[in-house]
């Protein structure tokens, strides 16, 4: 765990949450944890995840999860995400191949019962990032907006670039 619970203002009023050791960074309504995850698999080896999460306490789920491909990966893999949707207990609602800030994209709203997600895959140089919103039964609230914002702000760095932040517009007040 990098930062818990972090408060990075915004001029949106969201919270810039940039991943300490990932290559992207968003924009969060709610305190974020930003985090990696590593794990040994005796196939593939040490691989590591990096993440920015936040739950509010009615249960809305804010994520992005970065996991790098492999240079063996085969691009055209990526389209199958879209079949595992079906595998799920799930209903998909909607699903559009795009292309997101000239990156292939899928995205998925998907309903069960009364929760549901909105989900997008975005196929970048070197991972593919994971955007997520779960939600409870929303009480008919319209989330849209804030799938819009959140998903749209994804920034992905390329191999070799950094960020470019103004310290007057960002104040981090991480508690860790």
């Amino acid at each position: 765990m990098h930062r818990q619970q972090a408060i990075v203002e915004h001029e949106s009023g969201w919270n810039y949450a940039e991943s300490t050791e990932g290559s992207f960074s968003v924009l969060m309504p709610i305190p974020f944890n930003d985090f990696t995850v590593t794990d040994v698999d005796p196939k593939n080896g040490t691989i590591q995840t990096f993440g920015i999460g936040s739950k509010t306490m009615e249960g809305f789920k804010f994520s992005v999860t970065e996991i790098p491909t492999k240079e063996t990966s085969d691009p055209s893999d990526f389209e199958k995400i879209a079949e595992s949707f079906g595998e799920s207990n799930s209903t998909v609602v909607s699903q559009e191949t795009s292309e997101f800030k000239g990156m292939r994209c899928i995205t998925v709203e998907l309903s069960k019962g009364n929760s549901g997600a909105y989900i997008r895959y975005v196929l970048g140089p070197k991972s593919i990032f994971t955007i997520i919103i779960e939600y409870p039964d929303s009480g008919g609230m319209d989330l849209k907006p804030y799938r819009d914002i959140f998903f749209n702000s994804l920034e992905v760095k390329k191999p070799n670039q950094s960020f470019h932040t103004t310290p007057a517009s960002l104040r981090d007040t991480s508690v860790v």
